[in-house]
């Protein structure tokens, strides 16, 4: 999520050519600008929130649903949040003279876990879509979803669904890395957030006008209403918060070139 303070191309510069904190140590301002305390804000943020997250989800949650699901995402989170560590401490090195005179691989580190940030952005949003639509079928194709995932087992369903984003986000990262071609990272997220748009309408309509009947299914229809009513509120609530991140001059892009 906060993947979008790391990725403005005016931090491409040679560090030899250019320090604007030389001299000034910490008090230097530039360590202080809005965007770098919402970015250092963010990232120090996910090192409390993540582990949280995973004790409640171990400790406190009974649906094996909810489980798979938040243990998967925060998987994705932990290494989005390592990068965002990476690109920030990078950035404040950056800021400074280096006495260094053999190569510098910090660009490429840098531009490495930008990337990696950007396909965990692309993880997340289609983790978030298929716990949406699973929360849907029980109302769309009830007698499908009792077949194929009432009664079986999610890890095999997640080693798929993990393995196609995969290849899906790796086939961004191909394109974006050396040709730095933004048009399939944007795409790629606008459609994921109209899909997800999309199925959670057609959801919300769907659980408005469903009726069960018997004690036994109210129970389980308010069940997996709630589900569904959190999962949207959770997944739009991110959405709207990223939604600024489609800046196209805020796509994470390859600059060796600067680097050399």
């Amino acid at each position: 999520m906060s993947g979008i303070y790391y990725s403005n191309g005016s931090n491409y510069t040679d560090n030899s050519k250019m320090s604007v904190c030389s001299g000034l140590g910490f008090l230097c301002p530039e360590l202080y600008t809005a965007k770098r305390l919402i970015s250092y804000t963010a990232t120090v943020g996910n090192f409390f929130i993540i582990p949280f997250i995973f004790y409640l989800t171990l400790a406190k949650v009974k649906d094996g649903f909810f489980k798979y699901f938040t243990l998967n995402l925060m998987i994705v989170c932990t290494i989005s949040a390592i990068a965002a560590l990476i690109i920030d401490v990078i950035n404040v090195i950056n800021l400074f003279p280096s006495t260094e005179r053999r190569k510098d691989y910090r660009y490429q580190i840098r531009e490495w876990a930008r990337l990696c940030n950007g396909v965990g952005s692309i993880w997340f949003h289609a983790l978030m879509l298929y716990a949406v639509i699973i929360s849907y079928l029980p109302y769309a194709k009830p007698v499908f979803y009792a077949n194929n995932f009432l009664k079986r087992s999610q890890k095999t369903y997640y080693a798929v669904l993990h393995f196609s984003i995969f290849l899906l986000s790796g086939s961004v990262a191909l394109l974006l890395k050396p040709f730095c071609y933004r048009i399939p990272y944007l795409l790629t997220h606008i459609i994921l957030f109209i899909v997800l748009l999309i199925v959670t309408v057609m959801g919300s309509i769907k659980i408005s006008r469903y009726k069960p009947l018997g004690s036994n299914s109210i129970r389980v229809a308010k069940k997996q209403q709630k589900r569904l009513y959190s999962f949207i509120l959770y997944s739009y609530s991110v959405e709207l918060i990223t939604l600024p991140m489609f800046d196209a001059n805020d796509y994470p892009c390859f600059h060796y070139n600067s680097c050399t």
